[in-house]
């Protein structure tokens, strides 16, 4: 397999993230194929992400469901997601074959506890990740780093979004990150393991301190940029309260070097 080393510097694409150009040793593919790997330590649980893209290219699945996404690493009744709904949550429990109810093998299973789940975890789109486990998991994700033009519809309220390319090191405001931030009614909520973390968006008018337009940190009067720790990673996503009274249009634009 012939693979493609991507530097940050060039890139600006997590390091831990691993990338192949081939997806056979005999064929050749446009597609950048990579891998993500979610750190769960235990007991505690993480805002998780889908970055990359299994429902075209070189995968045969043809879809971003939980059950193709989520699927390695986690620990047979002990791992759960909830899928917010935009008006409360939905629990998912991992069962291995032999738990899973109905021999339908292993994989993710919804609130009755008796069907594979269904749900879409599609790029850019998040969930919290539970370990309930005694001992750290890692989750991975393989899939297609999406290149081009890849647009989110944000809607109004709150909603858990991850930026659709696993970035890593990179402010909220940088241009591939590029979300489309509404002054004073943009709010990112992100997690730190034991809270959450604000960060607002003020416009050049409102922005404290004649900084400029941005996203600016829980003290309201520095940028963000300041507080690498709220920056996107790879595999991670945030809560964002949109109250901007309409969708938003998220264009998020990357093309692997």
């Amino acid at each position: 397999m012939r693979t493609k080393t991507l530097l940050i510097a060039a890139s600006a694409l997590a390091a831990a993230v691993n990338y192949s150009s081939q997806a056979q040793s005999t064929v050749y593919s446009q597609n950048v194929v990579g891998y993500v790997n979610i750190t769960v330590a235990a007991g505690k649980q993480v805002l998780a992400a889908n970055q990359l893209d299994l429902s075209g290219g070189n995968f045969s699945n043809g879809s971003n469901s939980i059950n193709n996404c989520f699927i390695n690493g986690p620990v047979s009744g002990k791992t759960y997601a909830y899928i917010f709904t935009g008006a409360g949550f939905k629990t998912l429990t991992y069962d291995n074959s032999s738990a899973a109810p109905g021999s339908y093998g292993p994989g993710w299973y919804g609130d009755n506890g008796n069907a594979p789940s269904t749900d879409q975890l599609n790029p850019g789109n998040g969930c919290w990740l539970v370990n309930g486990a005694a001992s750290s998991l890692t989750v991975t994700t393989v899939g297609n780093v999406l290149q081009g033009t890849n647009q989110l519809t944000v809607q109004t309220g709150q909603q858990i979004y991850s930026v659709p390319d696993p970035f890593q090191n990179l402010p909220l405001d940088n241009t591939n990150v590029n979300f489309p931030g509404v002054s004073g009614k943009s709010f990112i909520y992100a997690w730190t393991g034991s809270g959450f973390s604000t960060l607002t968006y003020d416009n050049s008018s409102a922005a404290p301190g004649s900084y400029g337009p941005g996203w600016y940190g829980p003290n309201g009067n520095v940028p963000a940029d300041n507080y690498p720790t709220n920056w996107p990673s790879p595999g991670q996503s945030v809560w964002i309260n949109n109250g901007a009274g309409h969708t938003l249009n998220w264009n998020q634009i990357f093309t692997v070097p």
